[in-house]
């Protein structure tokens, strides 16, 4: 009974005059909407696919681009990958310096696995500092807490970035967290980065957070299994010029080229990576945009 009620409702909204008629529209195979005179504004197609590729780039890899603006700001401070920058006093206004505050002695620093493994040791909490903060991946996502509220839970540890090529060459993960390693998940690119907020603890000070970040050590896995670890190279740039903003002109485009170059193509970026090749950005290959790439880049 309920079937026939049903198909009598259905058949009764398809009867002609009921309100749920669709209105018929008389269209004719001639009828374009004026697409040919639309159409015959675009003079030139081509650099406009290149201006969207270009703003659709600078979208998908802003937040790996401030990785690569954190070591290039390094470099120009006199440091390089595996460098701990810190600060005994909070920065100034003169500093740019991505998500900062003005109250904070921070210590930080940029690491690439791309020779290989790497380890970074993260001091223990004391009676007087306490860190806060995560490592990075190259597409600026936590992947690990450092501190008494992270993975090692004030004790310190020996944090381990694996590649993601990583061959098994000096242990599976779990026989290196079975030697005291603490793997960190997630790496799916080449560089990492950290930026460690120290809490200060009974009546320290911003010097006191400055010797702290002395503690901080990194070297290479193969180091450390073979005996030889080199020491750590610390810099002080509390007195230095040091600017990680990014910019929004030809070195945006240029610092999206060495995300491309510093870091694997993962599955997710096939597609906006084949866009990249038409503002002359392609992997392995020096960055040589043509002056209408360059125009274009810009203008996107």
């Amino acid at each position: 009974m309920k079937r026939l009620l049903m198909l009598s409702a259905v058949a009764a909204l398809l009867l002609p005059g009921t309100s749920m008629a669709v209105t018929r529209t008389d269209q004719n195979f001639n009828d374009t909407g004026d697409i040919l005179a639309r159409s015959a504004k675009h003079t030139n197609i081509e650099y406009e696919v290149m201006v969207q590729r270009a703003t659709q780039a600078a979208i998908y890899y802003m937040p790996a681009v401030a990785q690569i603006d954190f070591i290039k700001a390094t470099r120009r401070a006199g440091g390089d990958y595996d460098t701990v920058n810190f600060v005994t006093k909070p920065f100034g206004s003169e500093k740019g310096f991505l998500t900062a505050n003005d109250t904070t002695a921070y210590a930080w620093g940029s690491i690439s696995t791309k020779k290989g493994a790497m380890v970074v040791e993260v001091p223990p909490m004391t009676d007087k500092i306490d860190y806060f903060g995560s490592f990075i991946s190259a597409w600026h996502v936590p992947m690990i807490d450092v501190g008494s509220k992270g993975a090692d839970e004030g004790k310190g540890g020996k944090y381990l970035f694996l590649p993601p090529n990583y061959d098994g060459k000096y242990g599976t993960s779990k026989e290196l967290e079975a030697k005291g390693y603490i793997i960190v998940p997630n790496m799916d690119g080449h560089d990492a980065s950290y930026s460690f907020r120290p809490t200060l603890l009974n009546g320290a000070t911003h010097a006191d957070a400055g010797e702290h970040a002395k503690g901080i050590k990194i070297y290479s896995l193969k180091e450390a299994v073979e005996g030889d670890i080199e020491p750590t190279e610390y810099m002080d740039v509390t007195d230095l010029s040091y600017d990680c903003l990014p910019y929004y002109n030809m070195t945006f485009i240029e610092d999206i080229n060495d995300v491309v170059q510093n870091n694997p193509i993962r599955e997710k970026d096939r597609a906006i990576y084949s866009m990249l090749q038409s503002i002359g950005i392609k992997k392995d290959e020096e960055f040589n945009p043509t002056p209408i790439q360059q125009k274009a880049a810009l203008e996107g």
